[in-house]
């Protein structure tokens, strides 16, 4: 555990994660980029793939950058021009951006669909001098490819044009855009060994769609075993959902084709696996897979845990009655995927520009009149830096450094002024603010009565523990801590992947004109072999999530908060300081808990380094799910501009900790060695 950028899980190729064992390790590599989070930094695959494009078809002075689409390129090329708009007419060097779309061929038959599918990239070249804006846009909108793709291009493309010695359009299914075909380098890179063969594996590509179907059935329902109904009669893509996302009514399921699914991917992974239990009688739609191991202590999990009774100040019966309606959601038409949870905001924000756009072309008016001013956009609450900085590049905003009760009263002045606004992004709940939340149910109000749009992102708060969609007009969610780090120790294969969902609420207040533009704009930009891996992670989301609230409380109640004297403070959202109250509105009653992150701020930054390199346990920037992880939090975030410019105050002794799926003993065992060593 204690090695230095190791993966993590450890032995995996396809990791988001790399340790960063002691306090000096995090300095470093926040001084160097070299933090090891997929937007931060390129995967060794990524960099590989990079690496040979650019000693093949780069010019003299440029770098280059692979995206998942020749339209997300032509999006980087508008970035770069726009943001450096003011520097092009003031320097000799003029700027140009180059495309270069390639294509893996086409499997030929049945059998090479199992493991072969046309993969589409494109390569953005820009002189070096401008490469900051281009990695920017890769950081900042989360567009990128994983390294799965990069693996699967690297194979397809470069090994078969290492065996032939020539570049065959035909075969390599190669197009460029701006890119002459005598400027690339014929020979270089070609001595490049590949890692791996793709060749006998198990996976099999043809089964990536339904496993996108699957995954968004279990984002609709937040289940993963469905009743079936005996009613024949709904849509079989429509669910009616209870607002509170716990009670499945009237679902019919159909089955079939998902058994067909199950069938083929039992056969391909377990050919001895016994049939019967797929040809009960039950009427239910089975885990694809038994169900993960149970460690000692977990048996007794409860099938739901109870909700505290909303207060009669906050809502009345009569409001509750009036949220917790009926709506039908299609997974089909309602949830998207997204090859990140940035990727997914940056969607909701672009769909939201649009729109707005459209309505300053149906006001315009003579040209001697003052035409009508674009809305702006609320960031309510001090969220990640990333998403500060995407909506900022794209759109006039308002920064509302609280995200509680304050920050609603601030957001009323803004509103009382008379400036119509067009969205409110929220997070919820806030890590950034100490889980600071705002009443979703007084927000939402406020929307209906002027008229602006909310977006929620509840990647901290996950699917299952809480359920903001009815408060929103469109909820985010990064799908890297529930539907990632599969349980890789009884299976060979490595399961680790980045991802990001988007919800549109069907009963929202512009819903068929944001379908109207998500429909035309939307790429699927997932990979197949992610999708497929995602599936699998997707199966047992309840049960870990069971686990890892359980594990959670029982380490507050036997480690932190007996030792809360040797911290400053301690944060998690079942803490009355930590917004209790107004996280219990939006609880979801069945399964919901608090969450598995905890918050330790120390006296001092010295009590704060001690701890953590003390800790033997994995220490990164993601979120986990398997392996529980720390992070000196606002010491690996870009805080600047929220400090210079809003005076924001963090403090840096802030660690936060990840639980994951680990026995609760040897994790309560672990932190209180770790807090002995330092103890006074």
């Amino acid at each position: 555990m204690e090695k230095l950028h190791t993966s993590i899980p450890p032995q995996t190729t396809h990791n988001l994660s790399w340790n960063l064992p002691h306090w000096d390790d995090v300095t470093r590599a926040q001084n160097e980029n070299t933090l090891g989070y997929p937007r931060y930094q390129l995967h060794s695959m990524i960099q590989r793939l990079t690496d040979i494009l650019k000693d093949k078809y780069a010019k003299d002075n440029e770098k280059c950058l692979v995206f998942p689409s020749y339209t997300v390129a032509k999006r980087v090329r508008e970035y770069i021009k726009f943001h450096n708009s003011i520097a092009i007419s003031s320097t000799t060097t003029r700027l140009k951006v180059r495309i270069l779309q390639l294509s893996t061929s086409e499997p030929l038959n049945d059998e090479e669909r199992i493991w072969k599918r046309v993969c589409k990239v494109a390569v953005v070249f820009i002189n070096e001098e401008y490469y900051h804006l281009m990695w920017e846009y890769w950081q900042l909108t989360g567009e990128i490819i994983s390294s799965r793709v990069a693996e699967y291009v690297l194979h397809e493309l470069f090994i078969i044009e290492k065996s032939t010695k020539t570049r065959d359009n035909n075969n390599s299914g190669s197009h460029t855009d701006d890119v002459n075909e005598s400027n690339s380098k014929p020979g270089q890179g070609n001595t490049i060994e590949y890692i791996e063969t793709r060749f006998g594996r198990s996976l099999n590509f043809m089964l990536a769609d339904k496993a996108k179907r699957l995954i968004k059935k279990r984002i609709a329902t937040k289940v993963v075993d469905l009743e079936n109904d005996t009613l024949n009669d709904r849509d079989e893509n429509d669910y009616m959902l209870n607002m509170d996302l716990m009670n499945l009514h009237n679902f019919n399921d159909d089955s079939d084709e998902d058994s067909e699914f199950e069938d083929e991917y039992n056969r391909s992974h377990n050919p001895t696996n016994n049939s019967d239990n797929h040809n009960n009688n039950n009427n239910i739609l089975q885990s694809l897979i038994p169900a993960e191991p149970m460690n000692p202590g977990f048996n007794d999990i409860p099938e739901s845990d109870s909700n505290l009774s909303l207060p009669s100040s906050v809502a009345t019966q009569q409001q509750q009655q009036q949220l917790h309606h009926h709506q039908l959601i299609n997974f089909n038409r309602d949830i998207y995927l997204f090859p990140s949870g940035m990727a997914a905001i940056h969607l909701a924000h672009r769909t939201l520009l649009y729109l707005d756009n459209e309505r300053i072309n149906r006001l315009r008016i003579p040209s001697n009149q003052q035409s009508p001013s674009k809305k702006k956009t609320v960031i309510l609450g001090t969220c990640i830096p990333d998403t500060y900085k995407l909506i900022s590049k794209f759109n006039d905003f308002h920064f509302i450094k609280s995200s509680g009760q304050q920050g609603l009263e601030d957001l009323k002045d803004i509103l009382h002024s008379g400036e119509q606004i067009l969205a409110v992004f929220i997070e919820a709940p806030n890590v950034m603010n100490k889980f600071e939340m705002i009443n979703l149910i007084d927000l939402k109000k406020l929307s209906e009565l002027f008229g602006f749009n909310i977006i929620i992102d509840e990647s901290n708060g996950g699917f299952i523990n809480i359920d903001g969609l009815i408060y929103c007009d469109i909820m985010v969610s990064s799908l890297g801590k529930l539907f990632s780090n599969y349980d890789i120790t009884n299976n060979e294969e490595d399961h680790d992947v980045m991802a990001g969902s988007l919800i549109v609420n069907p009963q929202g207040k512009m819903y068929n004109e944001i379908q109207t533009f998500i429909k035309e704009d939307y790429e699927d930009l997932l990979w197949c072999e992610d999708a497929i891996h995602l599936e699998q992670n997707s199966r047992d989301v309840i049960n870990k999530n069971n686990r890892i609230n359980k594990t959670t409380l029982t380490l507050m109640q036997d480690v932190f908060i007996p030792n809360k004297s040797q911290f400053k403070e301690i944060y998690h959202p079942s803490l009355p300081h930590s917004g209790q109250e107004t996280y219990d509105l939006v609880k979801c009653k069945k399964h919901g808990g608090y969450g598995g992150i905890i918050l330790l701020t120390f006296h001092s930054l010295e009590e704060a380094k001690q701890f953590y390199n003390n800790v033997k346990l994995y220490k990164s920037i993601g979120l986990g799910t398997n392996l529980t992880l720390l992070w000196p939090y606002y010491l690996g975030m870009d805080t600047k501009e929220y400090e210079l410019k809003y005076g924001c105050e963090f403090d840096k002794t802030m660690i936060r900790i990840c639980i994951g799926l680990e026995d609760p003993k040897v994790l309560s065992d672990t932190f209180l060695n770790a807090l002995k060593k330092y103890s006074i």
